[in-house]
């Protein structure tokens, strides 16, 4: 895997390997392979897609899915 694969969009993750909506991840988690590549995996329903992504790659993903998640947190209370 290359790392540098992922789109990070308002309601979607776009990885090398798949499209996932936000309202589909179940839970995500990350491993430093080395300083400057992280593994990370977000799990859905359809089974878990597992990127390699750079430091920088990693922040704004968990910073844009955690204000969807806060934001539909919201709505729904």
């Amino acid at each position: 895997m290359e790392k540098g694969n992922i789109t990070v969009l308002r309601r979607v993750l776009q990885t090398s390997r798949a499209c996932v909506r936000y309202k589909n991840i179940q839970h995500i988690s990350w491993n430093n392979s080395t300083y400057d590549i992280i593994e990370m995996k977000v799990y859905t329903s359809g089974g878990v897609i597992i990127q390699e992504v750079s430091k920088e790659e990693l922040e704004k993903f968990t910073k844009v899915y955690f204000d969807y998640v806060e934001m539909v947190d919201n709505v729904r209370w």
